[in-house]
């Protein structure tokens, strides 16, 4: 069973004038189609036609061709179905930590358990106890020790000792002001 609905837009005046003529068309053949049976109508007044255009929407229901038949039966037999908004993703024993009565409770259901994420980002937390954090820990010890043994040779090479200068940070000598030395006049 298909349904074709018109649209309830006001149409332009050329879609009006466009469907007057196409009911004018369809009104002609089939009064010559009756003509042909031998069925006396009635005459249509142009008024009358003229209220057709400004019609309201309807619905033309047009039955496909190949659609099967159902017996009596088959027709009187009902097929329920229920949709229910389970998510079987979510979780249904949450439970949290309550510090009043210092226990976990149950978490009831709620409006977040309708929640669906469209767009996740992964942070830079680790847990310290976990494998990729103790990766990332040697790493950086493996750095340390690679950067003071770039300063042992750099101090030798240049003949200074225990010369911690040359890794400072300087500053801008030129265009540094220190905010204390700053004054308002």
């Amino acid at each position: 069973l298909i349904l074709f609905s018109a649209r309830a837009e006001e149409p332009s005046p050329e879609a009006q004038m466009r469907r007057a003529k196409r009911i004018y068309n369809a009104r002609r053949s089939l009064s010559k189609d009756v003509e042909k049976l031998g069925v006396v109508q009635p005459a249509v007044s142009s008024a009358q036609e003229d209220d057709d255009i400004y019609q309201e929407p309807y619905r033309v229901i047009r039955v496909p061709s190949d659609q099967v038949e159902l017996t009596d039966t088959e027709l009187k037999d009902e097929h329920t179905r229920v949709l229910t908004a389970n998510d079987p993703n979510v979780p249904n024993n949450i439970t949290k930590y309550n510090y009043h009565s210092r226990c976990y409770k149950v978490d009831p259901p709620g409006a977040q358990d309708h929640l669906a994420l469209h767009y996740s980002r992964e942070g830079c937390s680790l847990h310290k106890e976990s494998a990729e954090a103790k990766d990332q820990g040697s790493y950086y010890v493996r750095c340390k020790e690679e950067l003071s043994e770039a300063k042992k040779v750099l101090t030798e090479e240049h003949g200074r000792d225990n010369d911690d200068e040359m890794f400072e940070n300087k500053k801008n000598q030129f265009n540094y002001s220190e905010r204390a030395a700053q004054t308002f006049n």
